[in-house]
């Protein structure tokens, strides 16, 4: 029997996804005010430490979250990723506008990033899920019904890991995935409302010199093994192989022999919209990007294309005993990677949510990586958005925790699906009202 994960709003796939938050752990924070000219970095919330024991209850004065987010005080300065939503807007583009999302748990599930992209595709189209791992267990991609069967692995293990030991050859993905016996395979259903016209599939692999496997969309099979001449880009060992079928039509993958390596299967639209790309590891920091080779990164994102490559980590960092200020020399050396492969894609950094200490008060140190966070991106040209401002700040964590239903889970780290929805419905109003603002320039 397959397991499927599934990207729409029923209450057995909500009940896996908030399984799958649950058993994850990331951490992020802080805030800045924008003017219509620039940017300033101001002072933000607080954090602790998962470990410690907690209490069944919050405080009993805690207060619900609004019903409906106010607009957060955080407006990006993407003058690139607006420009593009411009021209797609107006008809002027031929191709989809494209967001590649690095992060943690908060992204990994894809519910806050699910609400970005379809709130920007209700205002700009829809232009497909974008990067959708192939093989991986107890994942969600909102948007795809996912079926897996057999063994797989995955590498590096743990994906979190921080080391450059072994082959790091990760593109932006973080991931590969290995079938590892003969009933090893993957089936996609592209939900009709993720993307417009036919569905374009790419397809990331490498194959080693006796492997094969068959791959299909529609009922159709195609042998694949290293004799064929596939797709490359410079800088990259990635093979490529493109396949289109109709929305609805189930993209298989099967019979793997000699272990062959994945690294996803790109799904877009024929017409053009968002597309965003999640590429969420649990436990991850930005040290663990930095741990993927740098040329191969680089070379993956240079053949993505992406118009705004957001970098959303920080909670795993603010439960580490360390100083905070390590976060902006690590979020530096990333940003310097991203621009070796894009450098005219605009950056922006999404500081951590709200979390709770032992006794329900927020964790300080999510304020201090929230500000080292904010004064990093602001010194290197990039955009910055505060979750935890827009959760309302101080006690927020709490407050969502006591929500009903409740926007927060008691790991005092996580949100329930309607939680990252609300966050993501908050970043999405901003890049919006950033555009909008350009747009009056």
């Amino acid at each position: 029997m397959p397991s499927a994960e599934r990207g729409g709003h029923g209450a057995l796939f909500v009940a896996l996804g908030a399984l799958l938050v649950a058993a994850t752990c990331s951490r992020e924070s802080r805030l800045e005010t924008v003017s219509a000219a620039k940017r300033r970095p101001e002072a933000a919330a607080n954090l602790s430490a998962p470990a410690a024991p907690r209490s069944s209850e919050p405080p009993s004065s805690a207060q619900k979250p609004p019903a409906s987010l106010p607009l957060a005080p955080t407006v990006p300065v993407l003058p690139h990723f607006d420009q593009a939503l411009a021209a797609l807007e107006a008809k002027k583009r031929g191709d989809s506008v494209r967001i590649v999302w690095l992060g943690d748990s908060h992204t990994a599930a894809d519910f806050m990033t699910g609400a970005v992209r379809r709130r920007l595709s209700e205002r700009f189209g829809a232009g497909g899920p974008g990067l959708v791992r192939v093989g991986a267990n107890t994942y969600r991609h909102d948007g795809v019904k996912i079926a897996r069967e057999g063994r797989w692995k995955i590498e590096p293990e743990p994906p979190s890991r921080r080391t450059t030991e072994g082959d790091t050859a990760l593109g932006y993905e973080g991931i590969r995935t290995i079938p590892l016996d003969a009933r090893a395979s993957v089936e996609l259903r592209i939900d009709a409302r993720a993307l417009r016209g036919t569905v374009h599939y790419e397809l990331l692999f490498e194959l080693p010199p006796d492997a094969s496997f068959k791959v299909g969309v529609g009922g159709t099979k195609h042998l694949i093994d290293a004799r064929q001449k596939l797709g490359t880009v410079q800088g990259s060992p990635f093979r490529r192989l493109r396949l289109e079928g109709a929305v609805g039509e189930p993209f298989e993958l099967s019979s793997a022999s000699g272990m062959p390596r994945f690294y996803g299967v790109i799904a877009e639209g024929s017409e053009p919209g968002v597309v965003l790309d999640t590429s969420g590891i649990d436990g991850a920091r930005v040290a663990t990007a930095l741990a993927w080779n740098p040329d191969v990164f680089a070379a993956e994102l240079r053949a993505r294309a992406p118009d705004v490559v957001a970098i959303a980590y920080g909670t795993n960092e603010a439960f580490d005993n360390r100083r905070a200020e390590i976060i902006g020399t690590d979020l530096s050396a990333l940003v310097e990677r991203v621009r070796r492969g894009v450098p005219n894609a605009d950056c922006l950094v999404i500081g951590p949510p709200d979390a709770a200490a032992p006794d329900f008060s927020s964790l300080p140190h999510v304020v201090e990586i929230e500000d080292v966070l904010g004064r990093t991106a602001a010194r290197l040209g990039c955009g910055f958005f505060s979750l935890r401002a827009a959760m309302g700040g101080e006690g927020a964590f709490a407050r969502w925790l006591r929500a009903s239903p409740p926007l927060a889970r008691g790991d005092r780290i996580h949100f329930t699906p309607a939680g990252y929805e609300e966050l993501g419905n908050a970043v999405a109003r901003a890049l919006i009202a950033g555009y909008e603002a350009d747009l009056k320039k």
